[in-house]
């Protein structure tokens, strides 16, 4: 059952993974918006209805991304997070929820270009949204104690009192559970590290598209040199391993070297780098660029898949390559959209009007293309 190859639909989620995220549903997994219902109701009976079509390799509404990614000849979050589970764990047989994802809280303290008001209640400040009361998670220490990895996200996790007090707790009755927190690094306090500490198995995702001027932009109003203060008193006070994630897109690509020059100078381990594709809000992909500089962006990326190749003996390289691949693909492949870059275009206009930093001073290449080769 469990040959990835021959059942093009089994997956390990349903069986062991738990994911609640900010719209209050049971969702499938962190990569689709399809969920099994609402959280606090019975989803028990949908999730073994998704698990039956999975066994009898029947399509699963909700997974085409991970259908559509292998079909291009690309490791899918179905198939890297599958074997991942199985080496570590073992083949599960029946539902057991061993493996949380929690995204309860958009609880934020920026304003990053490719988010929202969905997901930061600082975008919702910036667009006059009423922030609503969060839900917070019920665990029991039972739970804990069978709990072997724990991911969680937001909004920013450091800035989540109910998540402290849950890593307390972790700290006490299950420190070597995997834990992954994937978090902006603007702001780890004192007790957060103190927290930390306690914790033997911990993994720090960093979200770093860029470095300089570009960080401040993308990831808003965060500077670069904050990030690098986090980073260390991470490792100082911590044994966290810190995983960078980089967003590809059409505001970074082309700066992919710089940013991986900034990581290997701040990361104990460059092969600790991931590289998710944007694929929503649609004006931040690669479509967006006109085809006549897209040799700009294919070069960059090509310098840094050589670098990679060259500086990391870790079996992670084969991923970022991987990673990079894609992104490679689409730059040749996906067909330039005008009215994509129309949309990019007003996008930045509007953001950029209720925030002090512009995109000309930050990134003239960009502001370059992006305006001057827009027309109506």
């Amino acid at each position: 059952m469990w040959n990835l190859k021959q059942n093009k639909s089994i997956c390990v989620y349903p069986y062991v993974h738990k994911h609640h995220n900010l719209e209050d549903n049971e969702g499938l997994c962190c990569f689709t918006k399809a969920s099994y219902g609402k959280i606090g109701q019975d989803n028990s009976t949908a999730r073994q209805h998704v698990i039956e079509k999975m066994q009898n390799g029947l399509p699963i509404k909700g997974c085409e991304d991970c259908y559509r990614t292998e079909s291009e000849g690309f490791t899918s979050p179905r198939i890297e997070k599958t074997k991942q589970w199985i080496e570590r764990h073992g083949e599960p047989s029946k539902v057991k929820f061993e493996w949380y994802d929690m995204r309860n809280d958009d609880t934020c303290n920026l304003k990053c270009k490719y988010c929202g008001a969905y997901a930061s209640t600082m975008w919702k400040k910036e667009l006059n949204i009423p922030v609503k009361r969060k839900k917070q998670i019920q665990i029991t220490d039972q739970e804990i104690e069978e709990c072997n990895a724990w991911y969680q996200a937001g909004g920013e996790p450091f800035l989540n009192q109910p998540f402290l007090d849950i890593i307390l707790r972790f700290g006490s009755i299950n420190p070597s559970a995997e834990i992954t927190i994937n978090t902006n690094l603007s702001n780890v306090s004192d007790k957060w590290l103190d927290a930390l500490s306690k914790l033997k198995n911990l993994t720090v995702t960093a979200s770093i598209d860029a470095s300089g001027k570009l960080l401040q932009y993308l990831r808003y109003p965060v500077q670069e040199q904050k990030i690098s203060e986090t980073i260390r008193r991470l490792y100082d006070n911590t044994n966290a391993t810190i995983l960078a994630t980089s967003v590809a897109s059409n505001l970074s690509i082309h700066a992919f070297d710089k940013t991986y020059a900034y990581l290997k100078q701040n990361l104990k381990d460059i092969s600790q780098l991931d590289i998710n594709i944007v694929t929503s809000p649609t004006e931040f992909t690669v479509d967006a660029i006109p085809e006549d500089l897209r040799h700009i962006y294919i070069t960059t990326t090509k310098n840094v898949m050589e670098q990679i190749k060259n500086d990391s003996q870790s079996i992670r390289k084969l991923i970022l390559i991987d990673r990079l691949k894609n992104v490679l693909h689409r730059l040749e492949n996906q067909k330039y959209d005008k009215n994509l870059h129309k949309k990019l275009k007003n996008t930045l206009d509007t953001q950029d009007s209720k925030r002090s930093l512009k995109l000309v001073d930050v990134d003239p290449f960009l502001h370059g293309w992006i305006y001057n080769k827009y027309t109506a």
